[in-house]
C-alpha cells in the first residue's frame, strides 16, 4: 500500500482570519470614537494579541493549506503529524479509536500502556470519517502482516 497523505484545511484559518479580524476592526472603530485615553490603552492589548493571532493564522495555517503541505501521512509502517511533529508506528499501537475533548481527536492506545496518543483531526482537510478510515485501514494492514 503506498502513502496516503492529507493536507491542511483552509476553512479554519480563514474562519479565524475573519474573526480576529473583525474583532480587531469593531476594537480600533471604538478607540477612534471614544476619546479616552486610558480606554484606548486598555483596548492596546487585546488589539495586539489579535493582530498577532491574524498573522499567525495565516503563516502557519492558511499558506500552507494555499501550498497544499501535508499535514498527515500515513503508510504502511507510520503514521505522521506533521502539525505536532509526532511519528506514530503501528507496532506501537494497540487499538485506534476517537476521543472528544474541545474537537474530535484520533487516539491511539499504545502497546507499551503509556499515556494515549491523540492527533486532532480539525485542521486536516477532508471528511472525519475518511481520516479515520483510511488510518484504521493502514492499521489493520499492519496487523494481518504480523
Amino acid at each position: 500500500m503506498e502513502t496516503t497523505t492529507f493536507t491542511y484545511t483552509k476553512v479554519r484559518p480563514i474562519l479565524g482570519i475573519t474573526f480576529f479580524g473583525s474583532f480587531t476592526i469593531l476594537s480600533l472603530i471604538l478607540g477612534i470614537l471614544i476619546q479616552d485615553i486610558k480606554f484606548r490603552l486598555f483596548l492596546a492589548l487585546p488589539v495586539a494579541c489579535s493582530i498577532w493571532a491574524i498573522i499567525y493564522s495565516i503563516k502557519y495555517r492558511l499558506i500552507p493549506a494555499i501550498r497544499n503541505y501535508p499535514i498527515l501521512e500515513v503508510d504502511a509502517e507510520k503514521l505522521v503529524f506533521y502539525l505536532t511533529d509526532r511519528t506514530i508506528y503501528w507496532k506501537d499501537v494497540v487499538e485506534i479509536s476517537w476521543y472528544f475533548d474541545k474537537g474530535r481527536y484520533l487516539s491511539f492506545e499504545m502497546v507499551d500502556g503509556s499515556s494515549n496518543l491523540t492527533v486532532g483531526v480539525s485542521w486536516i482537510a477532508g471528511s472525519d470519517e475518511v481520516i479515520y478510515n483510511t488510518v484504521q485501514q493502514y492499521f489493520g494492514q499492519s496487523l494481518q502482516e504480523k
